[in-house]
């Protein structure tokens, strides 16, 4: 009986593993510096393959370039309002065939062989720096090759082919429009590629003019399991500290979450910005007091939710989420 009790627990721990996301750091959380430039992908943890110069945007950049919400290539909050990070990536020029951008991850375990895999991501159609055109193609790939940090046009990887991807042209730029699939594995699969690996020819569009033409798209939370719930389940939400924060030994928020005020004490800092955006990633305007080393915003006539306080000062920048009650 015992030997039957600890073969199920075996089979029920083995099968909760099979079941998980198999993609590290699916949401791009992970990163060893803020970017500050376009063109610093390569600063995800675990994410080594990077072709034709991908980007990462995050809260943390204190620049436009690659900030979020706001960025040189458009404006969008992270899939999950907790979470601070998404990348981006070219999947059509029409005056550069090939030039398409590509991002991969070494999976946390190999494919096996005749198993059935989900697969899914978010893509979000960036409408700025003249991105004029939404394109369909946009997939997922399963290889073997660790391409690394790669620039090559045409780009290697594009034949035709890939085991998931987007059959309609994704124009919204509003919404994340999650792209899904599923398919048996040929092959021991070590790595997961997002792009457009189709050709100039293979690829449809919808442009809004007839001048130069190309697409650019956020993405976020990827996800490759066995279990179809894992990967048609929300978004995985980031850590967000809904006590009082304590950010920069100088620098405290209180209470949160919130019923009227929010208390901001900062130290004798030079230069100090305080804004407030909601969910939409919208900047509220909020009026503010300040006695002293603390600065009180009302938040008693605002709508309950998240919302972002971002508070720059000394060359450095903090974003921090409160919830109002």
């Amino acid at each position: 009986m015992k030997k039957i009790f600890c073969l199920l627990i075996a089979v029920y721990i083995i099968g909760s593993v099979d079941a998980q996301n198999l993609v590290p750091n699916p949401s791009f959380e992970e990163y060893s510096s803020c970017p500050e430039f376009l063109n610093q992908f390569t600063y995800v943890s675990n994410w080594s393959i990077a072709i034709n110069t991908p980007d990462l945007f995050n809260t943390c950049s204190i620049g436009n370039e690659t900030s979020i919400p706001n960025n040189i290539m458009g404006f969008q909050n992270p899939i999950n309002i907790t979470c601070h990070s998404y990348a981006g990536i070219i999947t059509y020029v029409q005056f550069n065939p090939g030039s398409n951008e590509f991002i991969g991850v070494k999976l946390n375990n190999p494919l096996i062989i005749g198993t059935k895999y989900y697969v899914s991501f978010y893509a979000n159609l960036a409408n700025g720096y003249a991105i004029n055109c939404g394109t369909d193609k946009l997939g997922a790939l399963f290889t073997n090759m660790n391409y690394g940090e790669l620039i090559q046009i045409p780009a290697p990887v594009i034949h035709n082919f890939a085991h998931v991807y987007s059959s309609e042209i994704i124009i919204d730029t509003v919404n994340w429009t999650k792209i899904s699939g599923s398919f048996i594995a040929d092959s021991s699969y070590n790595y997961i590629l997002i792009g457009n690996f189709f050709e100039f020819n293979n690829t449809n569009t919808s442009c809004i003019d007839s001048n130069s033409k190309w697409a650019y798209y956020y993405i976020d939370y990827v996800c490759v399991s066995t279990d179809s719930l894992t990967c048609n389940s929300s978004p995985a939400t980031c850590d967000v500290d809904i006590n009082n924060v304590n950010l920069d030994n100088d620098i405290k928020i209180f209470p949160n979450p919130v019923n009227d005020n929010v208390f901001i004490e900062i130290a004798d800092y030079n230069n100090v910005s305080i804004e407030v955006f909601n969910f939409l990633g919208e900047n509220l305007n909020l009026n503010m007091s300040k006695n002293l080393e603390v600065y009180t915003i009302d938040f008693s006539n605002k709508q309950k939710g998240f919302y972002v306080i971002k508070i720059l000062f000394d060359n450095k920048i903090i974003n921090n989420k409160i919830i109002k009650l």
